[in-house]
């Protein structure tokens, strides 16, 4: 049997269960996830930003903010998107996660590939999502 217990603090979270005259306790360490802010790089257009943005929504801690290869470099962002990559490492400081979703290397430029590799050299974390292991060879070495 289990239950959904909603809270909105963090730190210990005593519990007590009565079933007729039995009494079980327990006490649960509540703490926030510590990777919640993501940066979503889309490569080619499909539906992989939209599922994601549609399921972290459910979760407020997580803020997700893309930045789309649009073909055509005047069209509208949605609201919070980035023009391009970050092209220095400090300017990814402020994200946890950094994700390419149908990224082929050519799309980035060297300052931006160099700029990856030093935050990931620094303990950040990149993910990729891709349709197969050729579009990810660019990268090697970066």
């Amino acid at each position: 049997w289990s239950a959904d217990v909603p809270t909105t603090e963090t730190g210990i979270m005593d519990l007590e269960l009565r079933a007729g005259d039995e009494i079980a306790r327990a006490s649960v360490r509540i703490e926030r996830p510590s990777s919640n802010r993501i940066l979503y790089f889309q490569g080619a257009l499909d539906w992989s930003y939209r599922f994601l943005a549609d399921i972290l929504k459910r979760d407020p801690t997580f803020v997700l903010t893309p930045v789309f290869n649009f073909p055509n470099p005047n069209a509208a962002l949605p609201s919070g998107a980035l023009r391009r990559m970050p092209e220095i490492p400090k300017e990814l400081d402020g994200f946890d996660i950094v994700v390419l979703a149908n990224a082929a290397a050519s799309q980035f430029t060297n300052a931006q590939q160099m700029a990856l590799s030093t935050w990931v050299r620094n303990g950040g974390v990149v993910v990729f999502f891709t349709p197969d292991d050729d579009s990810t060879q660019g990268f090697s070495g970066s």
